[in-house]
């Protein structure tokens, strides 16, 4: 599914809510690393539970900092209880990264780099 979408993790939805995101890395050290048959293994049982989330109006300081201090490098992003897209720390410029501590009261939208979950 990841591949055939061209993305590094997607939202997992169970009742139109978001219980995880399953990705590249958990497909790597859940499922090769523990040698599961990668046909028989389930999303839930290798997936990465209770993801950190931001909402659709988080500024990219905020997201960045929530990204460092949870050592991930995607956060689904919740609009009304909804996820609505995946934001990577790919999605933010590099020049922004790099220089974010300036930019800290600067709040920008993350609908505008955010991808649309289901999307690449």
């Amino acid at each position: 599914m990841l591949a055939d979408n061209n993305v590094s993790a997607a939202p997992v939805i169970d009742a139109a809510r978001l219980v995880g995101v399953f990705s590249e890395r958990d497909v790597v050290c859940r499922v090769v690393l523990r040698q599961l048959p990668p046909g028989k293994t389930a999303v839930s049982d290798v997936m990465t539970p209770e993801p950190i989330t931001v909402r659709e109006e988080t500024s990219l300081v905020q997201a960045m900092e929530q990204m460092l201090r949870g050592r991930v490098r995607l956060l689904p992003v919740i609009r009304a209880g909804d996820c609505i897209g995946m934001l990577s720390m790919q999605d933010i410029p590099s020049d922004y990264r790099l220089q974010f501590s300036r930019y800290d009261t600067a709040p920008v939208a993350l609908q505008h780099v955010t991808r649309r979950a289901g999307t690449g």
